[in-house]
């Protein structure tokens, strides 16, 4: 029996995430293509609330296979060029971002590697991300700038995610709607983006 495509496993690899998957699976070709990607680990999915976690950020690559694991299945390593370590702050109520060396994900000493993501490819893939896994904080953020209760909201989704911004459309009994959410800083690499979006996302937990 072939294994299942939609079936990953993740485990750690000398402090940087490594993916078991099936040869044909989307995240195999993606490894392929050398894709970029983003690893949020840590943030419940569907849930406003913002938790700490690790952000990993580069490209996806094939690995070497891993002895005993069936031929069927493929080793996926994610190629980090920056790691970001988020951290709610419950007196502030905000999230604190801190990057940290990326030597330190490095056991093998060697160099970071120079292939950095395209910042626009990176936020594509944050959009998707977001839109897939964090409805939750979608849904809060539009109910506040709203005005309205989260179950007020019939959908919310971010249509478009650049460096100096991002945009939320939502939907709701009186129609559709749309927000530009423009960030203090236009960010400069993933890492930046990321944090400057999830802090739009999380502003509204600060409001009376």
């Amino acid at each position: 029996m072939s294994p299942d495509p939609a079936h990953v496993l993740l485990d750690d690899h000398d402090g940087r995430p490594r993916f078991t998957c099936s040869a044909d699976s989307p995240i195999a070709a993606a490894a392929v293509a050398r894709c970029p990607a983003i690893l949020d680990v840590g943030s419940p999915p569907a849930d406003a609330r913002c938790a700490g976690s690790v952000i990993f950020v580069g490209h996806l690559a094939l690995g070497m296979p891993v002895t005993g694991a069936p031929e069927s299945m493929q080793v996926v390593e994610l190629h980090l060029v920056s790691v970001v370590v988020e951290i709610d702050d419950p007196q502030s109520r905000s999230v604190v971002a801190r990057r940290v060396p990326i030597e330190m994900y490095r056991a093998d000493g060697e160099p970071a590697p120079a292939a950095v993501p395209d910042l626009e490819q990176a936020a594509e893939t944050m959009r998707v991300h977001t839109n897939a896994r964090h409805a939750g904080r979608l849904w809060a953020c539009a109910a506040a700038r709203a005005g309205l209760a989260n179950g007020d909201i019939i959908e919310a989704r971010l249509i478009e995610v650049a460096a100096d911004g991002a945009t939320l459309e939502w939907l709701d009994a009186e129609g559709g709607h749309a927000v530009r959410m423009r960030f203090p800083r236009a960010a400069t690499d993933g890492p930046q983006l990321a944090a400057a979006l999830r802090a739009q996302l999380c502003a509204h937990r600060g409001r009376a």
